[in-house]
């Protein structure tokens, strides 16, 4: 048949975020969805529909469509019934709402910790689309997972775990020697825990994130890279990577999906590695705003030294730590609506 079985499914705001499995005309099945439209995972030929968590838990529209058509003349005829659909349809569910959400803006949040603040949560939350959410071993506690969490939901954010090694008193900023089976458990219990909260609050857990020095050590560290990546296999999710470094090969390895990312308020050394501190310095909203540019339009960053580096962007990264963070969101925001 023609369509197979087309599935669709809008957010409030009636952008596409989930499509299940069709086969076009000419038989060619489409068993993976881009990401940028619904965040969907690779899947084998022979599912029957692409099995993908919803990113977000309110919907106002759900079309199902089945023509079951064994003729050449009927394929015409369910062509022209769902051309007449999509036309009736109120908006476009496809085009430039796609276009839209080429690159993601990303945030690494939630890191208060009882009476103590870090960031500026609530004013990031309404100008990114991914939040990374720690998940208590450098930053957050509980009660500051579930409201970031419930903050998240609110301006329809979808959200990852943010795990780390256990420092909080280094804010997971300081490398940790550990046994591969130990880091893939203290991963999994970080993000079992952000889940939990999710689960609560109706949402799916879409992607993992490590934090500060974690990250770091998978760039060129095998082992650490592949027990990052068998506690995101635990939970079917992909796992945010750095091009240009070892991490994003093994994960791959592993048989976890990469969503690569760049950054505009960290510097990037000549490897292609960010230089991570302790404590961020101030970027000036100019130069972020520069480094997002480069990266969405032209697939490089810009290191220390000048040079320019060829990256795999995706999603751009900016910390709620950074001094002048929502300025520098709203102005990296801008950017990528632009040219993504």
């Amino acid at each position: 048949c023609l369509v197979e079985h087309v599935h669709w499914a809008a957010h409030r705001d009636q952008r596409v975020i989930a499509v299940k499995r069709w086969q076009a005309f000419a038989g060619v099945q489409l068993d993976r969805v881009p990401r940028h439209i619904t965040g969907a995972h690779e899947i084998a030929p022979d599912t029957r529909m692409l099995h993908r968590n919803m990113l977000q838990n309110q919907y106002i529209h759900y079309i199902s469509v089945h023509f079951p058509c064994p003729g050449a003349g009927c394929r015409w005829a369910s062509l022209a019934g769902l051309v007449v659909i999509l036309r009736l349809w109120p908006r476009p569910l496809y085009r430039k709402e796609i276009a839209a959400m080429t690159i993601d803006l990303n945030c690494d949040m939630g890191e208060a910790y009882g009476i103590y603040k870090c960031g500026d949560d609530a004013g990031i939350m309404p100008l990114i689309s991914v939040a990374n959410v720690a998940c208590g071993f450098h930053a957050s506690d509980p009660s500051v997972m579930r409201q970031t969490v419930r903050l998240a939901k609110q301006h329809g954010v979808r959200v990852g775990a943010h795990p780390s090694y256990p420092d909080r008193d280094g804010f997971g900023r300081r490398r940790m020697e550990m046994e591969a089976e130990e880091l893939t458990a203290c991963i999994i219990y970080q993000v079992g825990a952000l889940k939990g909260f999710l689960d609560a609050e109706g949402m799916a857990l879409t992607h993992v994130k490590p934090h500060g020095a974690l990250y770091g050590a998978a760039w060129r560290d095998e082992k650490v890279a592949r027990a990052i990546a068998r506690a995101a296999k635990t939970f079917a999710v992909p796992l945010m990577a750095m091009s240009g470094t070892g991490m994003g090969k093994w994960y791959q390895d592993e048989g976890v999906e990469v969503i690569w990312e760049t950054y505009v308020d960290l510097e990037y050394n000549d490897d292609g590695e960010i230089v991570i501190t302790r404590q961020h310095e101030p970027v000036s909203v100019e130069v972020a705003a520069a480094q997002a540019l480069r990266s969405a339009r032209d697939g490089q960053v810009q290191t220390m030294s000048g040079l320019l580096l060829d990256v795999k962007c995706e999603t751009i990264c900016v910390h709620s730590d950074t001094p002048g963070a929502v300025e520098i969101a709203r102005a990296v925001k801008d950017v990528v609506v632009k040219y993504s």
